[in-house]
């Protein structure tokens, strides 16, 4: 009886230790993954659906860093949502975009530096980012 119970509890553990979320997943399905969550972004910062007609309505937040810095990735967002759950979206995709590059070994050897928007404005009902090219 001892020898079934041992066998029993170890077929357990093998049969729990061989699930699903080990899969390996490909490159195309990270890059979709990736997508997705930025696209979630996107859709959570009403960047697209939300008409613009009030500048000051508007904020800018980083929404993608790089090896080299923060340097782009910037989006403009409403101000009438939650900016804790939009930037832990961002956490979450910059976690997943980190882990992809190392997944993948990714290296970005050539850094360019770009100044981050300075404003925001209204261009036929959308939020466009405002860049001062003479810097800050």
């Amino acid at each position: 009886m001892k020898k079934l119970s041992f066998i029993l509890i170890v077929f357990c553990f093998a049969f729990a230790s061989c699930n699903n979320d080990d899969k390996e997943s490909t490159i195309e399905e990270d890059v979709a993954k990736l997508e997705k969550m930025y696209d979630d972004i996107i859709v959570y910062s009403q960047a697209n659906t939300l008409p613009c007609t009030n500048s000051t309505e508007w904020g800018i937040i980083q929404a993608q860093h790089d090896a080299c810095g923060p340097s782009k990735g910037y989006i403009p967002y409403a101000k009438k949502i939650d900016l804790n759950i939009l930037q832990k979206k961002i956490e979450a995709y910059s976690k997943a975009l980190g882990d992809y590059y190392t997944k993948w070994e990714i290296f970005n050897d050539v850094c360019q530096w770009s100044p981050p928007p300075t404003g925001v404005e209204c261009v036929d009902g959308k939020p466009k980012l405002v860049f001062n090219p003479g810097g800050y």
